[in-house]
C-alpha cells in the first residue's frame, strides 16, 4: 500500500461523485507497481515516472466508484502494463511518450478488473 496525501472534499462531494470522492486526491510515489485503490482517494497523482509502471487494483465493487490518475514520465518513454480493464475509446495504452503527461480515469461498476471502464488521455 501507498502513503496517501489524503485531502477531504466533504460530504455533498461524497453524494455527487460517488463514495470514494470523500477522500480527495493523494500523491504518491514512483514505484514499478502502484495499486489503485478504489476505496482510497478520487484522484492519484502519480510522481515522475523514473521507469515502468504495472497499475493493480483493489477493493472493485460495490457501489459504483471512481478514480482519476496522472502520470508524468521523465525524459525516458515508458512502459505500462495495466489489468484487463475495458477501454473507452482507443485500445489501453503500452506505454507513454517521454516528457509526456497523461491521465486515466476509471470507473468500477463490478468486482472485477473486467469491470473497470477505463478512458486514457495523453497530452500531443
Amino acid at each position: 500500500m501507498h502513503d496517501y496525501n489524503l485531502i477531504g472534499v466533504g460530504t455533498a462531494a461524497n453524494r455527487l461523485f460517488g463514495q470514494n470522492a470523500i477522500l480527495g486526491y493523494a500523491t504518491v510515489k514512483y514505484a514499478s507497481t502502484i495499486v489503485i485503490d478504489f476505496n482510497g482517494p478520487a484522484l492519484i497523482i502519480i510522481e515522475t515516472l523514473t521507469g515502468n509502471l504495472t497499475l493493480t487494483t483493489l477493493n472493485r465493487g460495490g457501489p459504483v466508484k471512481v478514480v482519476g490518475i496522472k502520470v508524468l514520465a521523465d525524459s525516458s518513454a515508458r512502459n505500462f502494463t495495466l489489468p484487463a480493464w475495458i477501454p473507452i475509446g482507443d485500445a489501453l495504452p503500452t506505454s507513454i511518450a517521454a516528457n509526456k503527461t497523461a491521465r486515466f480515469t476509471l470507473e468500477c461498476y463490478g468486482p472485477n478488473d473486467t469491470d473497470v471502464v477505463c478512458a486514457y488521455a495523453v497530452q500531443p
